[in-house]
């Protein structure tokens, strides 16, 4: 073996360098594809978990329209508006239920018709385990996106797109109304 002069060993110096620097920027890439492979594939399941407890909930609406009964808060709403139709906002603890005077609303002496007037609307601040058996299963269609005005619910076209629908809110008072539906049994033949 000769001894290598000095350019020769800068050469190879250089070489082992470069070599190193390669194989570690090549070890990050596959370790960071890998990462990022697990992350997804954590990310799919964690989605499809919740697709399958949502649409477990949201395959309650089409049983829950076929047991729909009248409840205080569905007479109150025909009696006021002449309509069962409900407006119903989720917080996170509670429901506020607001009813609008469907029958046309009066106009003041000055023609302006405010619809929001109390004359015009009643506003209802309740909680899941206040409503009646046929008040909740009618409140659960309305925020679900099934309202039973618009007949039987289509569990599929409910699920497109429930993500983007549904704030947390929404989705806590869903849960909080699917779970009290099933200790009621209200959905049993």
């Amino acid at each position: 073996m000769k001894n290598m002069t000095g350019p020769e060993m800068f050469f190879w110096i250089v070489v082992a360098v470069l070599t190193a620097y390669a194989l570690i920027k090549w070890w990050e890439r596959a370790t960071a594809a890998a990462k990022e492979a697990e992350e997804d594939r954590l990310y799919d399941e964690k989605y499809a978990r919740e697709d399958a407890a949502m649409r477990k909930l949201l395959e309650m609406a089409p049983l829950a329209h076929k047991h729909l009964r009248s409840g205080p808060l569905q007479e109150l709403a025909v009696d006021f508006t002449g309509s069962t139709s409900l407006i119903v906002n989720c917080f996170d603890d509670s429901l506020r239920i607001i009813l609008f005077n469907a029958r046309g609303p009066k106009p003041d002496a000055d023609g302006a018709v405010d619809i929001f007037a109390a004359e015009h609307r009643k506003v209802i601040d309740t909680t899941v385990r206040e409503l009646s058996d046929g008040d909740l299963l009618a409140v659960f269609l309305d925020v679900v996106g099934a309202a039973p005005i618009l007949g039987a619910a289509d569990v599929d076209s409910l699920m497109d797109g429930w993500r983007y629908r549904y704030s947390e809110s929404v989705l806590t008072q869903i849960r909080a109304m699917a779970d009290d539906i099933q200790r009621r049994k209200l959905l049993v033949a």
